[in-house]
């Protein structure tokens, strides 16, 4: 790992450049977000411009493992 890699346990490693044009967009879209974030009409209509909380969605990922049959309780109908 050199630093300019991101390591994920299930994907590939992806390179990331942080070339002077990455970052000049990355300040182009800062810029465009605050003057939404200002503008009259965005603020008269209460639009909010914030990154998304995914904390919630991927609380409801967790797994909830269900209880285990034991013998006295069948599945399904006996016939």
């Amino acid at each position: 790992n050199n630093g300019h890699e991101i390591l994920k346990d299930n994907h590939a490693p992806a390179k990331v450049h942080n070339t002077k044009d990455t970052l000049e967009i990355v300040e182009i879209t800062k810029k465009k977000m605050n003057a939404k974030m200002t503008d009259p009409e965005c603020v008269t209509r209460k639009v909010k411009i914030a990154p998304h909380d995914y904390s919630k969605e991927n609380l409801l990922a967790t797994f909830t493992p269900q209880k285990q049959l034991t013998p006295d309780k069948p599945i399904g109908p006996m016939i």
